[in-house]
C-alpha cells in the first residue's frame, strides 16, 4: 500500500483486516520506500493514494507494470476526475475505490485478483500452445496475421514471409479441391474443424500436421478469425506408411521397446568383449609369456634343440602380439570414451595393414554425446572398416563424424571393389551396424555398386 497519511493508511487496513483477516500489507509512504518493497516481495495486489507530495499514483503504476503486467493495482483516493481514473485504467490499473467507499475495497480486489489471475492463466495457455504446437492466426478471407516460431521452423518460411499470405503458401497440392471445400464449407459455418494436411516447406520438404481450425465469431454468430492449431505428424505418418497401417502409437511403443532391447543386449555385448579381451591379454598372454621363460630355459640345458625352440618362441611372440593387437579390438572404455581418439587409431591400425590412405574428419562442435552412443558409433566404424580390410582392396578410406542441426551424421566410404547390396550376404557385420544405429533411433543408408566402392552414412538425432 502506497500511503503517506497514516490516518487513511490505518483506516485502509482496517477495512482489509476486516474483510482478510489474514492478509499481511507492506506499507509504503514515498518512492524510495514503495520501490525498495517492491524488489524484496512480490505482492498479491498493490492498493495506491492518488497524489504524494513527490511521487503519483501514474509512476506507481508504471514501475509495477514494468515488473510485472499480473499484480492488480487499485487506485485508492479520496477525490479524483473520471479522465484521471479512466487515464490510469488505460495504462494498466484495474480499479479505483473513494476513500469514503472503503466498503467496496474487498469485492474490487478480489475481482483485480481474480481477472489478473484469469490472464496470467490465459497467458500461460498461450506460452504452452505455442511451445508445443503450430499456431497461426487467420483473418476471416484466410490471411495469416499471426504465425509463431514452429510454423516458421517446420516451413522453412520467416514469419515475416507467411504474414499476410494464406495457407496456400504450404500447399503441397496432394489433397484435392474438394478436401479444402469441405474445411472451408465447415469453418465458414462456425464449426470446428478437424483434419491432416500434407504441407511442403519452403526448401520443398514435405511434412504432415494433424490440424484443428477454429472460428472466432462475431456478435452476429459469423467468423470474423480462425485459429489454426497443428501438430507434425510427419514421424506417424511415415510409420503408419511402413508398417501397413498399424497406428503410430502401436508402432511406436513396440519400437522403443525392441530398440531398448537391443541396445541392453549390445551393451551386454560389449561388457562380455571387454572381458574376453581382458582375459587374453591379462591370462592367455601371461601364461604365454611364462611359457616362453620356460622355453629359453630349456634351450641352455638343450642346445641340440635349439633351433626348435627358438622356432616355437617366435611363434610365440607372434601369438602374443596377435593376442595383444585382438585384445585392443575388442577392448574400449565403457565410460569416459573418447571417441575421436578412437577412430584415430583405428584408421592409424589400417593403414598399417592395408595400402590405404585415409582421411578423418571429426566436427561435433558443442554437442554432447554420451558414451553410450560414442561406443555404438565406434563399433559401427570398427565394423565397416573391417569389412574394407577383409573385401574391399581400397586404396582410399574416408571418415567423418558431424553435427548437423540436430541429428549426428557419420559416413565411411571407400573406394575399393564394391558390391551389390540387394545381393544376400554372409556373416552378420552390417546387420550388426544396422541394429546398433536403429537402437538410437537412428538410419542407415548403404550405397555401393560393383568396381565403385562402398558409401555408409548414418543420421542419428540428438
Amino acid at each position: 500500500m502506497l500511503e503517506d497519511n497514516e490516518w487513511e493508511a490505518e483506516l485502509v487496513q482496517k477495512q482489509l483486516k476486516k474483510e482478510f483477516p489474514s492478509c499481511r500489507i507492506t506499507l509504503a509512504s514515498d518512492e524510495q520506500s514503495f520501490l525498495l518493497a517492491l524488489d524484496e516481495i512480490e505482492p498479491d495486489i498493490v492498493l495506491s493514494d492518488n497524489s504524494l507530495p513527490q511521487y503519483s499514483a501514474s509512476e506507481a503504476l508504471k514501475e509495477v507494470r514494468q515488473r510485472s503486467r499480473y499484480i492488480p493495482f487499485i487506485l485508492i483516493t479520496g477525490t479524483v476526475s473520471d479522465e484521471v481514473a479512466a487515464a490510469l485504467i488505460k495504462h494498466g490499473a484495474d480499479d479505483y475505490i473513494l476513500k469514503d467507499r472503503l466498503e467496496r475495497l474487498a469485492s474490487a480486489i478480489s475481482a483485480a485478483i481474480r481477472q489478473r489471475r484469469t490472464e496470467k492463466e490465459l497467458s500461460d495457455y498461450k506460452q504452452a500452445l505455442d511451445a508445443s504446437s503450430i499456431v497461426a492466426m487467420t483473418d476471416k478471407k484466410g490471411a495469416i496475421i499471426y504465425a509463431n516460431e514452429n510454423f516458421s521452423r517446420v516451413s522453412k518460411y520467416s514469419i515475416a514471409e507467411l504474414i499476410g499470405k494464406d495457407h496456400r503458401i504450404v500447399n503441397s497440392g496432394y489433397h484435392p479441391p474438394s478436401y479444402m471445400q469441405r474445411m472451408w464449407s465447415t469453418i465458414t459455418k462456425g464449426e470446428i474443424w478437424r483434419g491432416e494436411f500434407r504441407n511442403k516447406a519452403k526448401d520443398g520438404t514435405i511434412y504432415w500436421v494433424d490440424a484443428t481450425i477454429i472460428p472466432f465469431l462475431d456478435g452476429e454468430g459469423q467468423p470474423y478469425q480462425y485459429l489454426s492449431i497443428r501438430n507434425d505428424i510427419t514421424q506417424r505418418k511415415l510409420a503408419e506408411e511402413s508398417m501397413l497401417q498399424l497406428t503410430e502409437q502401436m508402432h511406436e511403443q513396440r519400437l522403443q521397446q525392441h530398440k531398448q532391447m537391443a541396445r541392453v543386449m549390445i551393451n551386454a555385448q560389449e561388457r562380455e568383449r571387454n572381458h574376453i579381451g581382458r582375459e587374453l591379454h591379462d591370462n592367455v598372454n601371461q601364461i604365454l609369456a611364462g611359457t616362453k621363460i620356460y622355453l629359453g630355459m630349456a634351450a641352455k640345458k638343450n642346445p641340440q634343440a635349439k633351433e626348435l625352440i627358438d622356432y616355437s618362441l617366435d611363434l610365440l611372440n607372434n601369438a602374443i602380439e596377435e593376442i595383444r593387437q585382438l585384445s585392443s579390438r575388442q577392448v574400449t572404455p565403457l565410460r569416459n570414451v573418447n571417441l575421436k581418439e578412437l577412430i584415430e587409431l583405428l584408421l592409424e591400425g589400417l593403414e598399417a595393414t592395408a595400402v590405404a590412405k585415409t582421411r578423418f574428419v571429426y566436427d561435433i562442435g558443442e554437442s554432447k554425446i554420451d558414451d553410450d552412443l560414442k561406443l555404438n558409433i565406434y563399433r559401427v566404424i570398427q565394423e565397416q572398416v573391417g569389412n574394407i580390410l577383409k573385401h574391399a582392396a581400397a586404396s582410399s578410406v574416408h571418415v567423418s563424424v558431424e553435427a548437423i542441426s540436430n541429428y549426428l551424421k557419420v559416413t565411411i566410404t571407400d573406394d575399393g571393389k564394391g558390391f551389390d547390396p540387394l545381393m544376400k550376404r554372409k556373416g552378420i557385420g552390417i546387420s550388426n551396424m544396422i541394429n546398433r544405429v536403429e537402437s538410437f533411433n537412428g538410419t542407415i543408408e548403404i550405397k555401393s555398386e560393383p568396381g565403385h566402392g562402398c558409401r555408409v552414412e548414418v543420421r542419428i538425432p540428438f
